[in-house]
C-alpha cells in the first residue's frame, strides 16, 4: 500500500467537503431570500394581554367595582395600573356591566385605531401583514357593587397595532 497516495487523497477530500459545504450554504442563503416568510401574532399577544390585565384587576375570582369607582386613579390608566409598558401600540377598553346597566368604563390608548382593523379586514394580499390583533369577549365574575354582591359581567376589547420602530 502507498501511504503518500492516501494522504494526497485525503487532502483531495477535505477539498471536496469545503466546495460542497460552499454550495449547500449558497442554495440554502437563496432560498432563505426567495421564500421569505411572516407570521402575525398580534392576535394571539391581544388574547395574552387580556388574560394578564383580567389577573390584575381580578383578585381571588372577585372584583371590587366600588374600590375602582371610589379610588380608582388610573381611570383611564388601566395598562399602567396592570404595569404594562410600550402603551402607544395598544388600546384596551374594560366595560362593566351589573345586569344591562354600564357601570364603569376603563380604558387606554388610541380608539382611533380601530379604524385600521375596518379597514384592513376587508384587504387581500401583502398589506394583511400590517392589520392589528384584535380581540374581544365577555366574561362573568362576582364582585362588590353598590356594597353588595353581584354578579359583574366584564367586556373586554383589545386592539395591539404593528410594532414600532
Amino acid at each position: 500500500m502507498n501511504k503518500k497516495a492516501a494522504i494526497g487523497e485525503s487532502i483531495q477530500m477535505v477539498y471536496r467537503l469545503v466546495i460542497v459545504l460552499i454550495i449547500a450554504v449558497v442554495i440554502m442563503g437563496n432560498s432563505a431570500l426567495v421564500y421569505d416568510f411572516y407570521i402575525n401574532t398580534r392576535n394571539s399577544e391581544a388574547k395574552i394581554l387580556t388574560q394578564s390585565i383580567l389577573d390584575c384587576i381580578v383578585k381571588d375570582s372577585k372584583i371590587d367595582i366600588d374600590g375602582f369607582s371610589n379610588s380608582f386613579n388610573y381611570k383611564n390608566k388601566v395598562l399602567e395600573y396592570c404595569g404594562i409598558k410600550n402603551l402607544d401600540r395598544f388600546y384596551v377598553k374594560l366595560s362593566f356591566f351589573s345586569g344591562n346597566n354600564n357601570i364603569l368604563i376603563l380604558e387606554q390608548g388610541d380608539s382611533g385605531k380601530l379604524w385600521t382593523k375596518t379597514i384592513l379586514e376587508n384587504q387581500k394580499g401583502s398589506i394583511l401583514k400590517y392589520t392589528p390583533g384584535y380581540y374581544k369577549s365577555n366574561y362573568v365574575y362576582t364582585g362588590i357593587y353598590n356594597g353588595q354582591e353581584a354578579r359583574i359581567s366584564i367586556e373586554v376589547e383589545v386592539l395591539i397595532n404593528e410594532e414600532t420602530k
